[in-house]
């Protein structure tokens, strides 16, 4: 992206941060493109029926007018067309949005000047292009625009002034103001201001707004993992029901946490009498065994053995975050079944201990979150309880 693309996508990082984001500002995008097919044509026609039958009192069905307005409008509906095109295979909309609004807040000011200049009522019609900026392209893009209409109509207000510009007389009840020149001075005064407290306004209104999507976006996200938690655990608990062996338990449980928690590593150790063994690894797919750390691995049950050890004797789970600063790291250990960040979590029935169920992601090097590490204790106890009940009836 070259530096003026950078430049014009800069307006849009409010609204651009995310795949969901992108995909809502180009549905506000089209929608907005679609009105304006509509918004257009009705403000030619509420011009064309004031010269009729409205206070200006007048014929314009002239064919220079109408000439006028009628490539104008033409103009417009092209460009919108265009955009409406273009929306759909350009990778950067930002700068396509820039010019629609750019356009639009040019089309208003010759409309603008076409009714009377500083004599128009229409001027409100700039607050289409500052609500639509708030909504596309966050505070600044809101505020510039506003800026580009109040230095838009500003100039056509002091250009006719001194007669740069031919006056437009349409509504001759107010063309008495325009001889005062403090009236002139006071109506573009508060015109600008009211330009700049309608772009305040937009900008607050489009921020808390999208500030209450994005809160919305994560409550959805947070019930979607909620409602996949609770089906994984019913998926558990029947597959747990149905194993008939310790190696069919310890395959699906290690499965399964690779999978739904996106680890690397699972680990399965079993209590023996005096002892810890490991009885399964599985890694996810594409993740290779270190070297160096073989399936025979057996810990003695004390407190100097090492943390897995610890973790059994004290029937307490375990987060280690940094495990190259835990004194409780047996570093041979650690060499054999890697340094990284890790979960253990014991395996218990009743007091009476069945192993303990270790996690990583030794890939990654990624820590264990608290939401995960949770999921992970009920794992642990569901498994705790299917391979307790099967060496039972063994």
């Amino acid at each position: 992206m070259d530096g003026s693309a950078r430049g014009s996508a800069s307006f849009l990082e409010p609204t651009v941060a995310t795949s969901g984001d992108r995909q809502q500002l180009l549905g506000s995008f089209r929608l907005i493109l679609r009105l304006r097919f509509l918004v257009f044509p009705v403000v030619l026609a509420l011009v064309l029926l004031a010269s009729l039958v409205g206070p200006t009192r007048r014929n314009l069905l002239d064919s220079q007018t109408l000439l006028l307005h009628g490539i104008n409008a033409a103009v417009v509906l092209s460009l919108n067309a265009l955009a409406l095109v273009l929306v759909r295979r350009v990778k950067n909309i930002a700068p396509l949005v820039l010019f629609q609004l750019a356009i639009d807040a040019l089309n208003f000011t010759f409309t603008i000047y076409n009714t009377g200049g500083a004599a128009s009522p229409l001027a409100f019609l700039y607050y289409g292009p500052i609500f639509a900026a708030s909504i596309l392209a966050g505070t600044r893009a809101t505020f510039a625009t506003a800026g580009l209409s109040a230095c838009l109509y500003a100039a056509v207000v002091l250009l006719e002034a001194f007669g740069v510009l031919p006056h437009q007389t349409w509504f001759p009840a107010l063309e008495g103001v325009r001889s005062s020149i403090a009236y002139l001075a006071l109506a573009l005064l508060f015109t600008l201001i009211s330009l700049a407290m309608i772009a305040f306004l937009a900008s607050e209104l489009a921020r808390e707004l999208r500030r209450r999507q994005h809160a919305l976006r994560e409550a959805n996200a947070e019930l979607e993992r909620r409602l996949r938690t609770m089906h994984l655990l019913h998926r558990a608990t029947t597959a747990l029901n149905r194993s008939h062996s310790v190696r069919e338990v310890a395959d699906y449980i290690l499965g399964e946490l690779l999978s739904f928690l996106d680890l690397d590593r699972a680990l399965l150790y079993l209590a023996a009498k005096n002892s810890l063994g490991l009885f399964m690894v599985k890694h996810r797919a594409g993740v290779r065994e270190p070297a160096g750390s073989p399936l025979s691995v057996r810990i003695p049950l004390r407190l100097d053995a090492g943390l897995t050890a610890r973790a059994a004797l004290e029937r307490r789970a375990y987060n280690i975050r940094r495990p190259e600063a835990s004194p409780l790291i047996t570093r041979k250990l650690a060499w054999r079944i890697g340094m990284n960040p890790f979960a253990l979590l014991p395996l218990v029935v009743r007091d009476r201990l069945v192993g303990v169920l270790g996690v990583d992601r030794s890939a990654t090097f990624g820590e264990i979150g608290d939401g995960e590490f949770r999921l992970l204790e009920v794992f642990a106890n569901q498994a705790a309880i299917a391979i307790a009940s099967l060496k039972l009836h063994a």
